[in-house]
């Protein structure tokens, strides 16, 4: 992988992601996609604010949705949203 990374150069890019107020945007996760947090992961963005990663899904619709929130402005973007997702066993567990 370190020889893919050497050859292709990186490059930042802006994506089209819907942002809003944290309550609206996970009771719509919540009620509208009927989606539960499956993953979270605590960091902090430049200015040192504490910002929260979560995926969430519906295993029965298939729905998901890779969010980040902003606790200090009370603010939730979402990153990436889908369907027909597929799961997959960690490496090393028996099925």
């Amino acid at each position: 992988m370190s020889l893919l990374l050497a050859a292709v150069a990186a490059f930042e890019l802006q994506l089209p992601i819907m942002c809003g107020p944290t309550e609206n945007l996970l009771a719509g996760l919540r009620e509208r996609y009927q989606e539960q947090m499956i993953f979270m992961s605590p960091s902090k963005n430049e200015i040192g604010n504490d910002l929260t990663h979560s995926f969430w899904m519906n295993p029965d619709t298939q729905t998901w949705s890779f969010i980040v929130t902003n606790k200090q402005k009370e603010q939730t973007c979402i990153i990436a949203s889908g369907d027909k997702f597929q799961l997959f066993p960690p490496q090393g567990t028996s099925t």
